[in-house]
């Protein structure tokens, strides 16, 4: 067994949610010290590998740690131990790749002229980890210029590296909207006021706000994928509750998007006799790769199938906090083949691991391309 593979099928197995991956913090560690590796606790259950040959500048490359809490589907021998954990994202691959560049590097020290910083972060799920790295201080003094993070994609061919300039993946935020009505029996509902009525006319107003409001050549979109209320089938319903995200790119489209809801809930006290209630959680930044840097990684992978996309994606993933604080690209690596086309957050996804080869050779021809690699 190779060790690429070996790495991702033992770190698929500890599987650990956001902020609990103290096992993979700890097998994490074991190998890096191993190549005399400098290792810095982060976050509790995070972990920083300092490849130092100088006391220059740092290029920095991140892999994100966490599961998800999704009951593995797959019977294979490497399956996940923890009950209702598992690494339906990648992000086992993720880790197995940085660790065989680890090898790379401590195989070729002697090559490597500029400091190379590993970073192993956790809760990319969850709380976005990125940006709690970013404001302890960590890479500013390590003196990172530059970060380099990857993802694997089911959507693209296995062999292909793929990214953009520019934006890459969308700003994302959690919205929860509750109406709050007055029951009666369902036989007489002229003593009520339906919450569900309201939530689902609201659902619809959205969507014309969005088609008639906003322009069709913004990247912009409002998707409500939860619905619930009620109590029992014959009562109208006191209480509704709509839940979705809304994915921009442009903070103009997002503050227009945001204060046209609040109005509409105000409208609907007065329209409807129910009062609507607007929660909005914050989440990640929108991923916007460094033109420069992009340009310089473009050129490092060119000798590889490159995909340059046309058009971002309106995922969402919390590197986007280093790169407010750093140049940073963020690439794709492709996992698709005949066997392997199942999505991403799927109980069933899989991948086979030679894929990770090339985004590990992605990582060396972007150190090579970035001055940091002679000779190789």
């Amino acid at each position: 067994m190779s060790r690429l593979k070996k790495y991702r099928r033992e770190l698929h197995q500890l599987a650990e949610l956001s902020l609990q991956e103290y096992k993979t913090k700890e097998y994490i560690k074991k190998v890096l010290n191993a190549l005399q590796i400098e290792t810095v606790d982060i976050l509790d259950t995070g972990v920083i590998g300092v490849f130092k040959v100088n006391e220059g500048e740092s290029i920095a490359f991140r892999s994100d740690m966490d599961a998800l809490p999704i009951e593995e589907r797959l019977t294979h021998e490497f399956a996940s131990q923890t009950m209702g954990v598992m690494h339906a994202c990648g992000h086992d691959g993720h880790m197995a790749m940085l660790l065989e560049f680890a090898h790379f590097l401590a195989e070729n020290r002697a090559l490597i002229t500029k400091n190379i910083v590993l970073v192993f972060q956790p809760a990319e799920e969850t709380i976005g980890g990125a940006d709690l790295i970013v404001k302890s201080g960590i890479l500013h003094s390590l003196k990172v210029i530059a970060i380099f993070g990857m993802h694997l994609f089911p959507s693209l061919e296995q062999g292909k590296i793929g990214s953009r300039s520019g934006e890459f993946i969308a700003k994302a935020t959690e919205i929860n909207i509750k109406f709050k009505g007055k029951s009666a029996h369902g036989a007489i509902p002229q003593n009520g006021v339906d919450a569900i009525m309201a939530a689902s006319r609201f659902l619809l107003d959205v969507q014309v706000m969005m088609t008639r409001e906003i322009s069709p050549l913004e990247k912009a979109i409002v998707t409500f994928g939860k619905m619930h209320g009620g109590d029992v089938r014959n009562i109208v319903s006191e209480f509704a509750q709509i839940e979705g995200t809304i994915r921009v790119f442009n903070e103009d489209v997002y503050s227009h998007i945001v204060s046209r809801l609040v109005e509409m809930a105000k409208g609907y006290k007065l329209t409807h006799r129910i009062e609507v209630e607007i929660e909005l959680k914050s989440g990640y930044p929108p991923v916007i790769n460094d033109k420069v840097l992009f340009e310089k990684f473009k050129v490092g992978v060119s000798a590889m199938e490159f995909v340059e996309f046309s058009e971002p994606f309106m995922i969402a993933e919390d590197f986007s906090f280093y790169q407010r604080a750093f140049p940073g690209v963020f690439f794709f690596c492709g996992t698709k083949t005949l066997e392997h086309d199942i999505p991403l957050h799927n109980a069933c996804y899989d991948f086979d691991e030679a894929a990770l080869e090339y985004g590990v050779q992605a990582y060396i021809c972007t150190v090579k391309e970035m001055g940091g690699l002679n000779g190789k």
